[in-house]
């Protein structure tokens, strides 16, 4: 199996956002005030302990430890992921899986979303089940990359970086740092999402059908599941040669009949794969599912 995963550009320029929303805080009210909607899933439902963490960090006299993120600036793009976790987006990086994991973290526990950020951002890490994500001094130090925003950045790139062993990220680095393996997303998907036994089915030689079925059925049971694929899936491209390169989220509503259709997350949108057979088994190259 090819590991490559390096594919990162987006392909949706022009495209409409997934709802659209104006977003806003209002310090004397202590709300967040959505004027999105979103379909299927609540994801823009904000719990009164959220409210309350984010006052907390907005009020906290602890100095960050990024040296070129602004406290104010990261706070209210973090709430408008909290409005709308379809505004995470890897943007210009090559992080694909820590921003899939991330859609799903603020999708499901806008709570724990705060809170990392907080710790992240006043201590330089964030205690996960059973792990430390501890970023390195180069990344801490680094400019934010163009072409993401300052939330994004500081977490996803934090994910990988606490990941990588030979290279650091910072926002020079080399494409070759955002490989994400399936086991890495196994590993976040158990010790960010809390989701026990994960598990990948490689689609490599055959199996596709299962494959998405099972994303399916993980899905209409509470879990989670992401795809592997080659990002011509959603980008409607038609690449000489097919290769496992991109991370997206998946969202269900699977209909299989003389097409495939099913909707994921990617790039900061939700996307409506509706393709023939043969292409869908050639851009998909495994399935990670995961249960509580």
């Amino acid at each position: 199996m090819i590991m490559d995963y390096l594919e990162y550009k987006n392909p949706k320029e022009g495209y409409s956002d997934y709802s659209n929303p104006s977003d806003s805080y209002n310090d004397a009210n202590n709300t967040l005030i959505n004027k999105n909607t979103a379909a299927s899933r609540n994801y823009t439902t904000i719990d009164p302990d959220c409210l309350i963490e984010i006052k907390n960090f907005r009020n906290s006299t602890v100095p960050g430890v990024w040296l070129n993120i602004n406290k104010t600036e990261l706070i209210d793009d973090m709430i408008n992921k909290l409005n709308n976790p379809f505004k995470v987006d890897q943007g210009s990086t090559p992080f694909c899986g820590p921003g899939s994991i991330i859609f799903e973290l603020v999708s499901r526990y806008k709570t724990k979303y705060v809170q990392l950020c907080q710790s992240l951002y006043e201590t330089g890490k964030f205690k996960a089940i059973t792990v430390d994500i501890a970023p390195s001094e180069t990344l801490k130090n680094s400019q934010v990359r163009k072409g993401i925003s300052v939330a994004d950045w500081m977490l996803l790139a934090s994910l990988r970086d606490t990941e990588n062993v030979l290279f650091t990220v910072e926002s020079d680095s080399s494409d070759i740092v955002g490989i994400t393996t399936p086991w890495e997303m196994k590993g976040w998907i158990n010790e960010l999402l809390c989701f026990t036994n994960p598990n990948f089915d490689s689609t490599t030689i055959y199996g596709e059908i299962d494959a998405i079925r099972e994303a399916e059925k993980s899905l209409n049971s509470k879990g989670v599941a992401f795809l592997l694929i080659d990002s011509a899936l959603i980008s409607k491209t038609k690449p000489t040669v097919y290769y496992p390169n991109h991370w997206v989220s998946y969202l269900g509503n699977l209909i299989i009949s003389n097409t495939i259709k099913f909707d994921c997350y990617s790039w900061g949108d939700k996307y409506n794969v509706d393709v023939g057979e043969s292409e869908f088994e050639d851009c998909l190259w495994g399935v990670v599912t995961a249960l509580n």
